[in-house]
């Protein structure tokens, strides 16, 4: 919007598109416009036959007519500087450039971007250029992330096919709601879940800082939910049966990797990569509709559906080693936003 250009999203391959969960309310951004497999080719996670392939993505010794792409690979970390050395430099832009006039020194059609981190929060507070825009447009720096992913998405009839039950059990006023966000790793999301007693230990500092919340929160008979969001399917299940009703969570969905069958995992290879995307987005919008957030510090998982809340003072990081939280002492929007996964 700040460039005036047209916008559109890329998949490739097996990883689904955003289309299958996302119907476009204000702006078509579907267009199937087909771009040239050497301009995706640098700005794929899986590179030259290497995931997160440090070097040398660009457009160099290739067909592509570099006054009419420029190439900007913001996945995970950012474009690595010499030796490999992975920085963050190339997210500073969105807190100092022009981004009306970026990229410098080029006036060509198409910016091609692969991207899994966002910075919006710094674009909206600190950007010299464009902070005013958001004055104008009445849009905070805390709104920014929610009011961009609400115009360019809302869910989709698969989505609110499987999620709408959940979704009506989180409406009901008067209820105190504390979302708990576990994210155990990849390895989980590849067929690899952990023991149920070895998820419920890992997962006991995000219970206990519920529990904490719900008593610095909750009001006299007020009732309380609690909705878990978990990459582990038996953590979900083995939540379930210790808290009972007062737990909320999918028991039933194994969720995976959106990108394994570019892992090579042959118990894949069944999996429609449109329904992960379903339900990844389901999720997220799911998640968003409680009131506090617990979440894992390092996922992007979690924060990303806390944003879209709309609330404040609710989001509490937990950290490898922590036993829990203070209630008192949420985490600040901006220590939020400058996590490496960003909002």
């Amino acid at each position: 919007m700040l460039q005036r250009r047209a916008f559109t999203s890329v998949s490739y391959e097996y990883l689904p598109g955003f289309a299958a969960a996302c119907e476009q309310p204000y702006v078509n951004w579907t267009h199937p416009h087909p771009l040239p497999s050497d301009v995706l080719d640098p700005l794929k996670y899986t590179y030259k036959g290497e995931r997160g392939h440090c070097c040398g993505r660009s457009y160099e010794n290739t067909s592509v007519d570099t006054s009419k792409f420029y190439p900007w690979y913001l996945t995970t970390h950012g474009l690595p500087q010499e030796k490999g050395v992975v920085t963050l430099q190339h997210y500073e832009v969105f807190a100092t450039a022009n981004l009306s006039e970026f990229p410098p020194n080029s006036d060509g059609p198409y910016i091609v971007a692969g991207a899994n981190r966002g910075r919006t929060y710094r674009l909206a507070a600190e950007n010299p250029y464009h902070r005013a825009t958001f004055w104008e447009f009445g849009i905070s720096p805390a709104n920014a992330f929610m009011c961009g992913f609400f115009f360019l998405c809302s869910p989709n009839a698969a989505v609110v096919k499987s999620y709408s039950s959940f979704w009506e059990q989180l409406s009901e006023p008067g209820v105190l709601k504390i979302g708990i966000q576990v994210r155990l790793g990849d390895a989980v999301l590849h067929g690899h879940d952990m023991t149920a007693s070895a998820a419920m230990r890992a997962a006991q500092p995000f219970f206990s800082c519920a529990a904490a919340l719900e008593k610095a929160f909750a009001t006299p008979r007020q009732k309380v939910v609690w909705y878990l969001n978990a990459d582990s399917h038996t953590l979900r299940v083995a939540a379930k049966e210790k808290y009972g009703e007062k737990l909320l969570t999918d028991t039933e969905t194994v969720m995976r990797h959106p990108d394994c069958r570019l892992s090579g995992e042959k118990s894949c290879a069944s999996l429609a990569m449109d329904t992960l995307m379903v339900h990844s987005i389901g999720a997220m919008l799911t998640f968003s509709k409680v009131d506090y957030h617990v979440i894992t510090h390092f996922s992007g998982f979690g924060r990303l559906p806390a944003w879209l809340s709309g609330k404040w003072d609710h989001i509490y990081e937990i950290h490898p080693g922590e036993s829990g939280c203070n209630p008192g002492q949420p985490t600040p929007f901006s220590t939020s936003a400058n996590n490496v996964a960003g909002v």
